[in-house]
């Protein structure tokens, strides 16, 4: 990675590198022994952490993550450092959201996404957020589950969506949001992503078997069991 090798060579600042800072989610747990040489913030049973990433030439991007050696060697505190990590992120993975049945049809090439420059807000306004099973995540479709720790982003799905809502950790790179409007039973929730996790979904796009909630009036993310 040429950003890495040149903040190791002292030739690039933090202050250029902070701007090509993202988040990441993972579940705790699993990640723990890792988790102790690397700075990171909790949310229920995820951890949250910073890296830096850089586009590849075919528009594809990769990404290194920012342990304590890293943060020591280009001098910043960690709270500056998640400060513009929290920052940065939205707008170098920007936000997604679309209806399930859009991703279908994507996946068949029968839709297309937004275009770059339309906002969350903008997105919302498409779609039902009750009806339609909307599934969020970043433009590139990799690690978005992140996308639920951008500043904001919950509160203003929840002030669209007019309710609470249950969020469903699909995996790393994507989470589905449904209404809490008594048509679903937690325990039956729980059981379909413990269900999906084990028969569909790859063990490094593992992100958690629990169910998430967001309170809309205490603005509270958390476990919903």
């Amino acid at each position: 990675m040429i950003l890495e090798e040149l903040l190791c060579e002292k030739m690039v600042t933090y202050d250029l590198a902070r701007e090509h800072l993202i988040i990441r989610a993972c579940n705790y747990q699993k990640n723990k022994a890792r988790l102790k040489t690397i700075p990171h913030r909790l949310a229920a049973d995820l951890a949250v952490t910073c890296h830096l990433m850089e586009k590849e030439e075919d528009g594809t991007f990769c990404s290194t993550v920012v342990d304590y050696g890293l943060m020591e060697w280009m001098e910043v505190r960690e709270e500056q450092l998640f400060a513009d990590a929290f920052t940065y992120s939205p707008h170098n993975l920007p936000p997604l959201i679309r209806p399930m049945e859009s991703i279908i049809d994507a996946m068949l090439g029968l839709a297309e996404e937004p275009p770059p420059a339309m906002t969350l807000e903008e997105q919302m306004q498409g779609f039902c957020l009750r009806e339609d099973m909307p599934v969020l995540t970043n433009r590139e479709n990799r690690n978005g589950a992140a996308v639920l720790f951008y500043p904001g982003v919950l509160e203003l799905i929840g002030e669209q969506m007019g309710t609470d809502y249950f969020i469903l950790p699909s995996s790393i790179h994507e989470t589905i949001l449904l209404p809490d409007d008594g048509t679903y039973r937690l325990a039956e929730l729980e059981e379909m992503v413990v269900e999906i996790n084990r028969s569909e979904l790859l063990p490094k796009d593992y992100l958690s078997d629990s169910v998430y909630y967001f309170n809309r009036t205490r603005r509270i993310f958390g476990r919903a069991s």
